[in-house]
């Protein structure tokens, strides 16, 4: 996590457009949300036929952009920020002739409600993230733990490792308004 997909109709994308979207979203990603930007997965789909028609109208240009990220990371502020510039960009990119009434969405997902490959669980990169949200939550804001922003390699997240699964499940209990961990078999 984190993970943005942008569905876009109209004339076919060229390779520096979807390159284009491909860099400044992750970027907008890690400046704005505080997400890693190496962890940062972003699909630019464009459907075969462009059957996309808004308020009953068919439509030349339109984009459908969905940001998942893990819940109770990022302000409201954060947030407002990352749609303005996401529009900002799409427009940069796609023209005067996207349709205003463009969506773009930030789904929040519960921590318990997604996983990531074994190997980032065995690097402890799962655990850092938990550790940044725990951090967060300490300090009593919802703005990013700065620790784990532009980190290179993955030396934090083995010293993280060393927290138990026990402190691990508690603290993402606490974050998803949880008041038990029962049952749970995250790493």
């Amino acid at each position: 996590m984190p993970f943005v997909r942008m569905t876009v109709s109209g004339p076919t994308l060229t390779p520096k457009q979807v390159a284009l979207l491909h860099t400044e979203i992750t970027q907008l990603m890690a400046s704005v949300l505080g997400k890693r930007a190496d962890l940062t997965s972003v699909l630019v789909e464009q459907p075969a036929t462009a059957d996309w028609a808004i308020g009953g109208t068919a439509v030349k240009v339109a984009v459908h952009v969905e940001a998942t990220i893990t819940a109770g990371t990022n302000s409201p502020e954060q947030k407002a920020r990352f749609i303005e510039k996401t529009m900002r960009l799409l427009t940069g990119v796609l023209g005067s002739e996207l349709n205003p009434a463009t969506y773009i969405v930030v789904n929040e997902v519960p921590a318990n409600a997604w996983d990531m490959t074994a190997e980032h669980r065995k690097a402890g990169c799962w655990l850092s993230d938990m550790a940044a949200n725990a951090a967060t939550s300490a300090r009593g804001t919802d703005a990013p733990w700065r620790g784990t922003h532009g980190m290179k390699g993955n030396s934090q997240c083995h010293l993280l490792a060393s927290i138990s699964s026990e402190e691990n499940r508690r603290t993402i209990a606490r974050q998803s308004g949880r008041s038990s961990t029962k049952g749970w078999s995250r790493p």
